[in-house]
């Protein structure tokens, strides 16, 4: 995984270990990056601009699959 994935493969596995899912982490990466869930934007995290760009860059490159699954195997257990 290049930078930028190992960025959002970590925070997936942190945010996401609670609920054993990546779909709350993924709310609020949406919610930072302007597309909805209006209410999870004043939520802080330290490195909440460098994950933004991650994502975004992730996105463009597409590129976000590997740490999506990643994530997913440690959280679901697989």
């Amino acid at each position: 995984m290049n930078d930028d994935e190992k960025l959002l493969y970590d925070f997936l596995v942190k945010a996401g270990g609670t609920f054993h899912s990546v779909d709350y982490p993924l709310m609020l990466l949406n919610s930072w990056c302007g597309q909805g869930y209006k209410s999870f934007r004043t939520t802080e995290y330290p490195d909440k601009s460098a994950l933004t760009a991650a994502y975004q860059r992730c996105l463009f490159h597409h590129t976000l699959d590997k740490p999506l699954f990643e994530a997913i195997k440690v959280l679901k257990e697989w």
